[in-house]
């Protein structure tokens, strides 16, 4: 069975649809008509490692689609904080690149835990 991604954001704007997901790899972004049947298959769909990757294509299918810019990054920026809250912040480390939860879980005085 095909595992789904985590969804951060969904858009829709000017009659298109965008949508962010996120695995532990990179983020997907998704851009196709509002109401289009089988959505998942027939919408453009982009890779990005990094959130200003994201940010950039964003920007660049904004401009080409004619959808308002604004709206969109600050429901991405609303997404993402809402994301990254909680002791491992996501945004900056990724999950399984360069030890992201392993290097956070290294930091913590783990005596301080264990008295309780």
């Amino acid at each position: 069975m095909k595992k789904k991604y985590d969804r951060i954001m969904e858009v829709i704007s000017n009659g298109w649809k965008v949508q962010v997901n996120r695995n532990s790899l990179y983020y997907i972004v998704k851009v196709g008509k509002s109401n289009m049947n089988n959505y998942d298959k027939k919408a453009k769909t982009e890779r990005c490692d990094d959130l200003d990757g994201v940010k950039a294509y964003i920007k660049g299918i904004s401009s080409l689609k004619g959808l308002e810019l604004v709206p969109i990054e600050n429901q991405l920026n609303k997404a993402m904080k809402l994301e990254s809250e909680g002791n491992v912040p996501i945004v900056s480390v990724s999950k399984v690149e360069k030890g992201g939860i392993l290097s956070k879980i290294d930091s913590w005085d783990l005596d301080k835990i264990s008295d309780y």
